[in-house]
């Protein structure tokens, strides 16, 4: 009997739709500055050199930002549409000797390189994990193509997030009081919510992943981001207000610990390693 895919089959062309879009939240003011934070946790890790593997690279924006500190990057995206936006950035930035884009899905971590030769860093940022069916699989491949001293970085959509639960309240919208929901990995709870475009979405805390993926990696540290600061969907509350962004920024770094182990925040970033 075949194994399940990671990757549910309605993935590619519900990202083929939003490739035009992606920048537009990426690079509006909430999503740099959730961005900028998580590069804060790579930054350690980048030098010159470094073998990366992005996956789920979208339009380019993290190849490109490992690619400018001399990394040799590996992009990985299952639609056609961002892979094809990436290798356009990453064109127009004549960074394309330091990155090699790839069209396939998850399923295909051990051909990322012919050569057999493991990641110094392994990143998933923004959600990309919440749309695999098989964690602890992708995990077993994540363990193989990584150096032994290397590190994973993992950025999920998080099961709780009071901006948008004090959002749906405010509007008494059921629907985005439901939008996210606790998945128990361990009893094979496989419910997803179609929350992007028919695409089932599966919300994990940092403990979720901890524990679907501990076979294989074991974490080193893990915070929340998005506990203060609005959701890409109501970016528009700080576009305009500098000081109100930057207190809510302030707030969100301090509550970034507690968040995560309480399971809050609209991400939550997993650093890991190599299982002793």
């Amino acid at each position: 009997m075949a194994e399940a895919p990671l990757v549910d089959a309605t993935t590619p062309a519900t990202f083929d739709a939003h490739a035009s879009s992606y920048d537009d939240v990426a690079l509006s003011v909430v999503g740099r500055v959730f961005r900028d934070r998580v590069r804060d946790e790579l930054r350690p890790f980048v030098a010159p050199g470094k073998r990366v593997f992005d996956l789920g690279c979208g339009t380019g924006l993290d190849a490109l930002w490992f690619a400018a500190h001399g990394c040799d990057v590996t992009a990985i995206d299952v639609s056609p549409a961002m892979v094809a936006a990436c290798a356009a950035r990453v064109e127009r930035a004549a960074k394309s000797q330091l990155v090699r884009t790839v069209e396939g899905d998850l399923d295909h971590l051990d051909l990322l390189d012919a050569a057999g030769e493991q990641a110094d860093v392994i990143v998933s940022n923004f959600g990309v994990i919440n749309c695999l069916t098989e964690l602890p699989t992708f995990a077993a491949a994540i363990s193989r193509a990584l150096a032994p001293d290397g590190t994973v970085v993992l950025v999920s959509m998080a099961p709780w997030c009071p901006p948008e639960l004090f959002q749906g309240l405010l509007g008494r919208n059921r629907e985005l009081l439901q939008r996210r929901r606790t998945l128990d990995l361990r009893e094979g709870d496989d419910r997803g919510v179609p929350g992007y475009d028919g695409l089932p979405v599966r919300y994990l805390s940092a403990r979720d992943i901890e524990r679907a993926v501990s076979r294989s990696l074991k974490v080193r540290s893990s915070y929340a981001i998005g506990t203060a600061l609005p959701t890409f969907e109501q970016r528009a509350l700080v576009e305009e207000r500098p000081r109100l962004l930057s207190a809510l920024r302030r707030l969100d770094r301090w509550a970034e610990r507690p968040a995560a182990r309480f399971g809050i925040g609209d991400h939550h970033v997993i650093v890991l390693e190599q299982a002793s």
